[in-house]
């Protein structure tokens, strides 16, 4: 199917877009369509239609996002009949589409374009064009009371969007913090059970609850499987009672830890400002070499060194060295390697983690308190990093994590890595991880209340 954008029409020698932009409103109002779940689901896909004499339709597709965003897309087709048909067969194979009035369609898109505007978010940019398709946003179309946004808030589902993070920037701009809802695919996964839990991640509040609530309602039920809740949220839960056990010194240091993470600029991988590969051939030798190691891993290492000798700079062959070795089970000759790549690239975030995964393994903690200290400032160890790849950002923390918690005993600064990340994971595929993480460091949380409650009865 394609879309006839840029081609000559019989009408008059104008193209697609100029009869649009000059005619199409002459022509009369064709059929409209609109998805069932729009309310539901956030989502509108608009079809309108304007018929020819010819039996021909010049039509308009529009995606439209009620919660925040407005017109993300939108695109068209010039005086044709089948692909109307085609079109719409293959939305409805999707999901539920309806015909409607052409009125509720006009109010949806205008509605949520002047929402969007209102949050600095403009209508994708060939609206400029599809927007002939329909009627003038005047007196004569009437007004309908349809709702924008989420709970009244605007709201961003972040695994439908790109760059999610220019999106959220633009809202603590115009919005203000607090004043916007973001959406993850774990959110929707718990959203069928929200009758059972009391932990949406948006609702979450540390303050609503005291500690006899945590514990006797909240924690229990959820361990007998009673209440539902994402390891997420449980490790939101887990740290709020382990806050209130903490001194206030032990509180002062999370929150601010926990400021300073949320100060990070963490983007998608191709925004990082250091590239992962220095080069596409780089690039597609490295996921080949990969892929070779997992199957033969000894065959493989002459090939990876033999790389690093011609590319002694491309950080990454380094590291699949190092992964080779893990894979024979060589943890010496892993353990030298991951030590000399760090020493040769230690502007690196991912040779630092690294480095503090396999010190952390020998346990070399004096070595890592020397090198890291009581506390960890980005901006001493990476000066020149100021856009963070979630890849990055989630092995970062972790490692962090690992170090406070395991290297100098301070569980509080690590926990409250864990919580800084929480708000960026929509950037993450790897849920299983995320999800290992967050019940490790919930389980330790629980572990120390417990060890500071049987402290106290043993002290009274």
């Amino acid at each position: 199917m394609s879309k006839h954008k840029g081609k000559k029409s019989s009408q008059g020698n104008l193209s697609p877009e100029n009869y649009i932009k000059t005619r199409a409103r002459d022509l009369p109002i064709g059929r409209c369509y609109l998805n069932e779940s729009w309310e539901e689901s956030g989502f509108a896909t608009i079809v309108v239609s304007r018929n020819h004499s010819n039996g021909n339709y010049t039509f308009g597709v529009f995606l439209v996002d009620v919660f925040c965003l407005g017109v993300k897309e939108t695109f068209y087709y010039f005086n044709t009949y089948a692909e109307f048909n085609e079109l719409l067969d293959k939305l409805k194979e999707q999901e539920a589409f309806v015909e409607t009035e052409y009125a509720i369609v006009h109010n949806i898109i205008y509605g949520a374009i002047d929402y969007a505007e209102s949050y600095g978010f403009k209508p994708h940019k060939d609206f400029e064009v599809s927007q002939y398709l329909l009627e003038e946003d005047d007196d004569r179309i009437e007004l309908m009371d349809i709702e924008f946004g989420y709970n009244g808030k605007p709201a961003i589902f972040v695994g439908k969007e790109k760059h999610p993070t220019n999106i959220i920037a633009t809202l603590e701009r115009t919005a203000g913090k607090g004043n916007f809802t973001i959406i993850t695919e774990e959110d929707l996964n718990y959203e069928d059970n929200s009758n059972e839990s009391d932990f949406d991640e948006d609702d979450f509040d540390e303050d609503d609850f005291d500690e006899e609530e945590l514990i006797t309602e909240n924690i229990t039920a959820i361990f007998e499987g009673k209440k539902k809740c994402s390891p997420k949220n449980m490790t939101k839960l887990a740290f709020a009672m382990y806050k209130q056990g903490c001194t206030k010194k032990e509180i002062a240091e999370m929150d601010e830890i926990i400021d300073e993470v949320d100060t990070w600029e963490i983007v998608d991988e191709d925004e990082a400002d250091d590239p992962v590969f220095s080069s596409v051939e780089n690039e597609s030798l490295y996921k080949l070499l990969h892929e070779k190691a997992v199957q033969n891993p000894n065959d493989t290492i002459p090939e990876i060194e033999s790389r690093i000798a011609a590319d002694p700079n491309e950080y990454y062959f380094h590291n699949l060295l190092a992964f080779a070795y893990d894979l024979l089970g060589d943890k010496e000759k892993e353990y030298e390697t991951l030590v000399s790549t760090y020493q040769k690239f230690s502007n690196k975030i991912m040779a630092f983690v690294n480095y503090i995964v396999c010190q952390t393994g020998r346990n070399n903690f004096e070595e890592l308190e020397k090198l890291i200290g009581s506390e960890f400032d980005i901006h001493q160890f990476f000066p020149h990093r100021h856009k963070l790849s979630f890849d990055e950002f989630l092995s970062l923390t972790g490692a962090l994590f690992i170090y406070f918690s395991e290297s100098l005993h301070e569980l509080h600064k690590g926990a409250a890595y864990m919580i800084a990340l929480t708000p960026f994971i929509f950037y993450g595929s790897n849920n299983e991880k995320l999800n290992q993480m967050y019940l490790l460091v919930s389980k330790l949380m629980l572990e120390e209340i417990d060890n500071r409650i049987l402290s106290q009865k043993s002290r009274s």
